[in-house]
């Protein structure tokens, strides 16, 4: 009880020794506090009256009887003979001084008092009672005092006190003072966890939705005062039920809510168990009747709603004054008839039809016919999302009717997956393709296109890619393909004719198509368009039984081509077993781009894990990686986890759960968990400096390319050296001696150039100081301009609440003080900046510092290979020379593309020479993870593994 409320009771003498006494106060509840008392005259029969105690709660009225005194005693046992809630009060009236009759549960209660004020004390208590805890909606009482002047002090008195009251109403709106207030009526027990959600979550959160999954914990009953709470209260504007199954009774409160709330924008009931009956009748009713509840975003999907009650929406929909921007109509069971009703509806009402910004219909069985009233609505509207997956609706009519309205322009997401298409005749292909190109050159907004599932024809999505090639205003798109069957020689080709259409798209699945070899042209396409950031492929590999290795190829080439800028790749499902090391091993080359991999359900086995660990080792882009259902037993968990060891770029890989459980046991068990720990700890600021370590490490191990280049001339060039040796009389032999010797510690150095050079990072203490530089003359004016707009709402904030209370001094006072307050100086700004901003410079910093080494190195190294391919091409000439065999300019431009790499080997080689070079050769085309293998694995030189894999 506050204490301005008690200020009414305080004035209330006690009038009856029995007022005192303790009889009254045991038969009361424990809990209660008592805020007024007093001796009444009750009508208990028609013209009968007798004595007994009102007590009043701050939510409850009790009428105690206590037995009278005798022979001088004290007065004797006590009970509650009635009690009643506040709230089940509905009329007071008092035509005369002392009497006061009241209207509880439809049934009248009428009593004599010993004067006026007594009657007009109680009168006020309750109403600053019933709106001191339910301040919003809640004149449910009506007053008839007589006479009017009466009533006008009685209300006068009862505001002043609300106004004191009111001003410690509570968080969130007061919600927790109603919430315990409506535990008393519906007689439940107030839940303290509840009032401590609402207090501390919400409160510190400023959550404005009030999300029952919150309260799920509750028994159904103890839910109805939660909702009911909502009745009185204007904080919050949006209800989310979501999966929360609802009662009946419930349901019922919710009807009551929507009939009193007025500050409610959102309605999400999904999967509560409404159905089309009375209940539901009765919600859309109430929300129908109350024309100040601007709902914008309703949600009724997952209920089995059938078209009763959709038509009950249909209904509403058509008379609504209020637009909805948001209507989600998902998997209720409604058919042809019932979406006909709601297209019908939302076409006749303007207002839905400029307002409607996304529509959803999913997994509903329409029909072709169920859009028939529903495309007339679509193309009229200035929709932005519209949602028809698995609705059997023929996709390419849906886009037929996209393209005739003005829909086109606004459209951003559009999700017609798991439907089919009409497939029309020779002689109306190509209108509908003219129609569909004609939709995706103005869908000028679009972001979101999902035709998966729907075995769309490649000439359709010939149409689609036209319709985006020509469209100069998308960018950044995400398609989805997938599970369309398109098979070999179709989407490649498609995708090279149309590959501009490609660089609007930055997101694209094409995964379960059966692309087979047809995956070649595809990556090709997508090589050369360079926009593609996130691909997912999976599933088309290998249903003959065998993938080609063409085909992992191109994917690897994909991934290690820079200019391709792939971030994220998925491979799900693609069974490619032990060839998933072709892929593999494109990670291990130069400036690779891509940071998430998904290679789950490939069935690599401990071989496909081995090779991973070695990427693991070296590559420094991957920050999550996927790789559960693959057969992967305790070996390959421990290759895994050694490999963990030295890396520190990798932030996320999920426990591989299916293959643990497989082979579980402690040791299993273990290597997972030391897995978890090393990704974890490369979340933490202390891991920084073996990051240094294998970021230096990484700018030695991914130019091994160009390192095998320089050693394979440099073994050519010894290979021809040793020829020379045989003719130590030839006149030049001694001058191509001492220039070999001096190239091949040139070569030598540079090899070891980065290994030798202390490569320094930039430190934090000099990008803190170049920092305060910078910021010396930084104005810092628009900062603080955001501030100045506080101090007058908070004047103006107390004008309207307590300004009958203070001057305008006091009121200037207090604003030239906020004033001054609201500032942020400039030293602390800096602070600010040099303790946060620093440490995202200094890693940025350094990166680029790793990035520039690498590439310096990786050209000195190339700028190597030229000059040691010269050089053999002077030994080569030499060669012949000292063998008196001429060279022809054929053979010179032939040798020289040789020594580049780039031919095969001259055919006029003398025959030692030429076994020499094949020799070396095929040394040269063995893959380059076999030298990383012998360097990375634990146990090709007799070491020992980690301590994590024993």
């Amino acid at each position: 009880m506050d204490a301005g409320w008690c200020l009414v009771t305080d004035h209330v003498p006690a009038l009856d020794p029995r007022l005192d006494g303790d009889a009254v106060r045991r038969a009361l509840p424990e809990d209660m506090e008592v805020v007024m008392k007093q001796v009444v005259r009750l009508e208990t029969k028609p013209e009968r009256w007798e004595e007994r105690i009102a007590v009043v709660s701050d939510r409850r009225v009790y009428i105690v009887s206590v037995a009278k005194a005798s022979r001088g005693k004290k007065p004797g046992h006590s009970r509650v003979e009635q009690t009643f809630h506040l709230l089940h009060v509905s009329h007071i009236a008092s035509v005369g001084p002392s009497r006061l009759s009241l209207t509880v549960k439809g049934r009248p209660l009428n009593m004599e008092m010993v004067s006026q004020t007594a009657v007009d004390q109680l009168i006020a208590l309750m109403l600053i009672e019933i709106e001191g805890h339910l301040p919003v909606n809640s004149g449910s009482i009506s007053l008839q005092v007589e006479p009017e002047e009466r009533e006008n002090a009685l209300l006068a008195s009862a505001e002043r006190e609300l106004k004191q009251a009111q001003q410690n109403i509570g968080p969130c709106g007061g919600f927790v003072k109603a919430y315990r207030f409506l535990c008393d009526y519906f007689e439940l027990p107030i839940r303290e966890d509840v009032a401590w959600q609402i207090d501390a979550v919400y409160r510190g959160a400023n959550k404005k939705s009030l999300e029952l999954r919150d309260f799920a914990h509750l028994a159904p009953g103890d839910m109805l005062p939660l909702i009911a709470s909502l009745c009185f209260n204007d904080f919050f504007t949006t209800l989310d039920c979501s999966h929360v199954k609802l009662t009946p009774e419930c349901q019922e409160r919710l009807s009551y809510v929507f009939r009193k709330n007025t500050t409610l924008k959102s309605v999400l009931l999904e999967a509560t168990g409404l159905k089309g009956d009375t209940l539901f009748h009765k919600i859309i009713s109430s929300i129908a009747g109350n024309e100040q509840l601007k709902l914008e975003h309703v949600d009724f999907s997952h209920n089995g709603l059938e078209d009763k009650g959709i038509q009950m929406c249909a209904q509403w929909l058509e008379v609504s004054k209020n637009p909805l921007a948001s209507l989600n109509l998902a998997n209720t069971k409604c058919s042809n008839r019932g979406a006909n009703a709601v297209g019908r509806a939302l076409a006749e009402n303007k207002s839905m039809v400029a307002a409607m910004k996304r529509l959803v219909l999913s997994e509903n069985s329409l029909g072709n016919d169920g859009f028939a009233e529903l495309g007339r609505f679509v193309a009229r509207s200035s929709l932005q999302c519209l949602e028809l997956q698995s609705t059997s609706v023929y996709s390419d009519h849906v886009l037929q009717c996209l393209a005739e309205g003005k829909v086109a322009q606004t459209i951003r997401k559009i999700n017609l997956s798991d439907n089919k298409v009409a497939h029309p005749k020779k002689g109306q292909r190509l209108e509908l393709s003219k129609k569909v190109v004609k939709m995706f050159q103005s869908s000028s907004e679009l972001e979101y296109l999902n035709l998966a599932n729907s075995k769309f024809p490649i000439e359709l999505l010939r149409g689609v890619f036209q319709g985006l090639q020509d469209n100069s205003e998308l960018t950044g798109m995400e398609v989805i393909l997938c599970g369309n069957e398109f098979g070999s020689n179709s989407l490649g080709a498609a995708l090279n004719d149309c590959c501009a259409a490609i660089k609007k798209i930055s997101k694209l699945d094409i995964s379960n198509n059966e692309l087979e070899n047809d995956i070649i042209p595809v990556c090709a396409a997508l090589r050369s368009c360079q926009t593609i950031r996130e691909l997912s492929l999976g599933g088309n590999f290998g249903k003959s039984g065998k993938v080609h290795p063409q085909t992992l190829q191109a994917v690897g080439s994909l991934i290690a081509d820079p200019q391709a800028s792939l971030e994220s790749l998925s491979l799900v499902d693609s069974r490619i077993r032990a060839g998933i090391g072709v892929i593999l091993r494109a990670l291990l080359a130069d400036d690779v781009t891509l940071k998430t991999l998904d290679i789950r359900g490939n069935m690599m086995g401990d071989v496909g894990a081995h090779i991973l660990a070695k990427v693991l080792q070296v590559n420094t882009s991957l920050h999550t990686v996927h790789w559960d259902r693959n057969g992967t037993t305790q070996v390959g968990f421990r290759h895994v986890a050694f490999a963990l060891e030295y890396n520190y770029s990798l932030l996320t890989m999920p426990i591989p759960l299916v293959d643990g459980a497989a082979v579980l046991s402690p040791e299993t068990e273990s290597l997972l968990q030391r897995m978890q720990e090393l990704v974890t700890r490369n979340h933490s600021p202390k891991s920084q400096p073996e990051k240094k370590k294998a970021r230096r490490q990484n700018i030695i191990t991914t130019s091994v390319a160009a390192e095998e280049r320089l050693d394979h001339l440099v073994s050519l060039a010894q290979d021809k050296v040793n020829l020379l040796m045989t003719h130590r009389k030839h006149s030049d032999i001694k001058d191509a001696m001492e220039k070999h010797e001096h190239l091949m510690d040139v070569c030598n150095q540079a090899s070891e150039l980065m290994g030798n050079f202390d490569l320094k990072e930039v430190q934090h203490d000099d990008i803190e100081r170049s920092l305060k530089k910078s910021l010396v003359d930084t104005d810092f004016a628009p900062l603080t301009d955001l501030l100045k707009v506080y101090p007058d709402m908070f004047v103006d904030l107390a004008k309207a609440n307590i300004g009958d209370s203070l001057d305008e001094d006091t009121m200037e006072n207090l604003k030239e003080t906020a004033d001054k307050h609201a500032t942020l100086d400039s030293a602390r700004i800096s602070k600010i900046i040099h303790s946060e901003a620093s440490h995202g410079f200094t890693s940025a910093m350094n990166d680029v510092v790793y990035s520039v080494a690498h590439k310096f190195w990786v050209g000195v190294l190339n700028a190597m290979v030229k000059v040691v391919g010269r050089w053999n091409d002077e030994l080569y000439t030499l060669v012949l020379a000292c063998k008196g065999r001429p060279m022809s300019p054929a053979s010179l431009e032939k040798a020289v593309k040789f020594s580049e790499g780039t031919a095969e080997e001259p055919a006029d080689e003398p025959e030692s020479l030429s076994l020499a070079i094949r020799q070396r050769k095929l040394r040269r085309s063995r893959p380059p993870t076999i030298s990383l293998d012998e360097e990375f694995d634990p146990m090709a030189h007799g070491g020992t593994e980690s301590k994590c894999c024993k």
